[in-house]
């Protein structure tokens, strides 16, 4: 099939060129949103993999390098586009960034005390926690359906990860 593209592509610009594919007929932006989430979930997965298998290193070692490898992976574009540094709210920042290291350290602590299986499920669990939590906090009206379907999604992957919630 490739050889009777190249004889195509020769014939018609009379030289030899390698065969390109246009990959924007395949990417359209639900295709790509799929692939990126499937990217996502293999990447964490990996991490979380590789905090399990490296029970020696302690935690706030685990901790700084993951946030440093998303320091590398943010402040390159950042300085690429120019992008200021300065945040606009630095209170509100620091507590995003506390109570992010605190759910990385949290995590980690999870991963290295529960069967991996175990703490990515209670991990993915987080959606259905933050419905709950935003009523109570946030004073948000939440509908029928997250509520019907919050219960049994909890006992469904508590079960099959033999965790209680």
């Amino acid at each position: 099939m490739l050889d009777k593209l190249e004889h195509q592509i020769e014939a018609k610009h009379g030289a030899k060129c390698a065969v390109s594919i246009d990959w924007s007929v395949f990417m359209n932006e639900k295709n790509k949103g799929v692939f990126l989430i499937l990217c996502s979930s293999l990447f964490f997965a990996i991490m979380a993999a590789a905090v399990k298998s490296v029970p020696k290193i302690p935690l706030a070692e685990k901790v700084f390098f993951r946030n440093f490898i998303g320091l590398i992976a943010v402040g390159i574009p950042m300085l690429r586009n120019r992008v200021s540094f300065k945040p606009n709210n630095p209170k509100l920042v620091f507590l995003r960034s506390a109570f992010g290291l605190t759910g990385v350290a949290l995590y980690y602590t999870s991963l290295e005390t529960l069967n991996l299986s175990d703490a990515v499920i209670i991990n993915k669990l987080s959606p259905f926690f933050v419905i709950l939590l935003s009523m109570f906090f946030l004073g948000e009206k939440i509908k029928k359906t997250p509520v019907f379907c919050h219960r049994p999604c909890t006992c469904r992957r508590s079960t099959r990860s033999k965790t209680w919630l």
